[in-house]
């Protein structure tokens, strides 16, 4: 593919040679520049302001005259006596719907991985304003720690039964408790006619409208000093902005504090403050797929998020959850049934900094940008390098195993028998099953570019695989930018980092394959990603940190990853989540690819004026 150089003249020839040959030293960049130009923007000399673009939402205007806290303490009372059993919850719930002669249904459900059943509670408040094509859907959690949450739905039902302004149909849903994202998914898939390949469910008895938005509660405390809202969902699915600015407006009319994170309570400087939220929320948005309920609904294309009361301790001004959770809620119910169409005004792509500023997409997709033109360069060196066009069979080979690789681990989730002996087996001979699992699933999967990946010996095999994976990885980098920048910006840097240790390690032996295999890996880099967000409060899984706060042996970082592992395998079998599908069929790929084209043999080097003259000639 030499010839390609044909087609321009010698001065360009040599400014493209240039910057190839300069390709490691902006690689190298590439792993500072990105971030820095992030944090850069992140000021609010360049974010943008908060603003509503939907104005017919009304956000704040009207007045509320909710008055159920007494029937709120009735509720809690009554469902606490229940001592934490869903299904008489669930009877209690029906009984108050029916008494106020509002329609609920039930609809009992099954997931075939984990093998729990479940029943969903719903209840439907009819608009007779109009034809009820849309709907507006409220969703909380049927369970002992979400009490409050219940009796808040429930008080908010009875109220609007009241009110005869609602043009949309409410719909109130109470999801089983012990698989709450697994029960909203039945719901909405029998709400749509779909069918779900890993959760059996019953048919819905009755249906409404296209669903345009709803609103998620999260309440496990009866006192609260701050709103966390709650708005990343599977696959970096945003609602629309106007959704935020809503409780932004409503939270401001009661005085109440809005917050992105928890940590940005306290005195920081504004720009600390902007930069810490920016890069919680690029890691949440990658690796946090069901952060709330509302990540669900957003799958479904209905704009909502979640409102979860937090209590941030006595130095701050109280809000007591029956005075202002209802009217809250009902403020964000009456914006959505005031919309005269459906979101579309305001972003839909974009990273909040606070709850008074955020970055478009305009502002940030430059930053992968700057990787594609690394990568580019990178493509441009094996297509300039390679004489003519070889089929590499050691790139097959490596995607062919990874697409095995990747059906085994979704096999082994799906279909778990396997499993299950493994455990009965460590249980019967009184070892850690956890632990060996994790160790298993690790050893495997570290020292995969050892066994699988060789060497290849043949110039234009190594130039056209170089071409070939590059263009590979600017086409995926591409598509999964625009959708996902989060995950994207991650998986680049990483890239860039494997790029440069493939040039470092000059040889490819057993031994620099092995010392890539350990210290580049895709997985070792994740380890590292999480101890560090650890020490500095930034990684959103809470259950990674409370395995690795028992101590950061070898034991617990096994342990911590394998269920990081088996967490993204779970979410993508069951959610369609993408990260797996971008780690098994991307990233480690790309990283036995690297390991096959280690050392510098066929590395581009400067045509000599004989050589051009030769080639000419020829």
């Amino acid at each position: 593919m030499g010839f390609f150089i044909d087609s321009i003249s010698e001065a360009k020839e040599d400014n493209v040679r240039k910057w190839i040959n300069r390709r490691f030293i902006l690689t190298l960049l590439m792993l500072v520049v990105p971030i820095g130009y992030l944090a850069f923007i992140s000021s609010p000399e360049y974010a943008v302001p908060m603003r509503m673009s939907e104005s017919a939402t009304l956000v704040a205007i009207a007045n509320d005259e909710f008055n159920q806290q007494r029937k709120m303490d009735e509720f809690a009372k009554e469902i606490q006596g229940f001592h934490g059993s869903r299904n008489l919850t669930s009877k209690f719930i029906q009984r108050i719907f029916r008494e106020q002669q509002i329609e609920v249904y039930e609809q009992k459900f099954v997931n075939k991985v984990s093998k729990r059943t479940g029943i969903n509670t719903f209840a439907v408040l009819r608009a007779y304003r109009s034809v009820p094509e849309e709907a507006i859907l409220v969703v909380v959690q049927n369970s002992k720690k979400q009490t409050h949450a219940v009796t808040t739905a429930l008080a908010l039902a009875l109220y609007a039964k009241t009110k005869h302004y609602w043009a949309r149909d409410l719909i109130f849903l109470f999801v089983d408790g012990r698989e709450p994202f697994v029960g909203t998914q039945a719901f909405l898939a029998a709400y749509n006619g779909e069918s779900l390949p890993l959760v059996e469910f019953d048919p819905l008895e009755t249906n409404s409208g296209f669903i345009i938005g709803g609103v998620c509660l999260d309440i496990d405390t009866t006192h609260f000093t701050h709103m966390l809202v709650q708005y990343v969902s599977l696959n970096g699915i945003l609602p629309n902005l106007d959704t935020i600015n809503s409780i932004n407006r409503m939270s401001r009319k009661y005085g109440i504090p809005t917050i992105m994170r928890t940590q940005e309570i306290g005195e920081k400087d504004i720009i600390k403050r902007h930069v810490e939220t920016l890069f919680r929320g690029v890691i949440s948005q990658a690796f946090n797929e069901l952060e709330g309920l509302h990540s669900i609904l957003n799958q479904y294309g209905i704009h909502s998020l979640t409102l979860k009361p937090y209590n941030a301790g006595n130095r701050f001004h109280r809000f007591e959850v029956k005075n202002a959770m209802p009217r809250i809620t009902e403020g964000i119910v009456r914006s959505l049934n005031n919309i005269l169409e459906r979101f579309h005004q305001s972003y839909f792509f974009y990273l909040m900094l606070s709850k008074d500023y955020f970055l478009s997409i305009a502002f940030f997709s430059p930053a992968i940008g700057m990787f594609l033109v690394v990568f580019v360069l990178h493509q441009f060196s094996g297509w300039l390098d390679a004489k003519k066009f070889v089929l590499p069979t050691e790139w097959i080979c490596i995607y062919v195993f990874s697409g095995l690789s990747y059906f085994l681990h979704c096999l082994l989730m799906t279909d778990n028998v396997v499993v299950e002996e493994l455990a009965k087996f460590c249980h019967d001979v009184g070892i850690d099953e956890e632990f060996h699992f994790a160790t298993i699933f690790l050893a495997t999967n570290l020292l995969l570019p050892v066994i699988v990946s060789r060497k290849i010996s043949s110039h234009d095999e190594h130039a056209t695989t170089r071409f070939l994976h590059l263009t590979l990885v600017l086409n995926v980098v591409l598509c999964i930018g625009l959708l996902h920048f989060s995950l994207t910006f991650y998986w680049c840097i990483y890239i860039c980092l494997a790029l440069l240790g493939s040039k470092i390690l000059r040889r490819n032996n057993v031994i620099t394959r092995t010392i890539f295999s350990l210290l580049l890996s895709p997985i070792v880099f994740y380890a590292a990603t999480i101890w560090v967000a650890k020490e500095y409060d930034f990684w959103p899984n809470g259950l990674a940190i409370k395995q690795l706060d028992k101590g950061l042996d070898l034991k617990n970082v096994l342990i911590t990853l394998y269920k990081e592992g088996q967490r993204h395998v779970l979410a993508h079998v069951q959610f369609n989540s993408m990260n797996f599908l971008v780690f098994a069929l991307f990233i480690q790929p790309t990283h036995l690819v690297l390991t096959a084209l280690l050392g510098d043999e066929f590395e581009v080097k400067p045509i000599t004026v004989d050589e051009k003259s030769h080639e000419k000639e020829e």
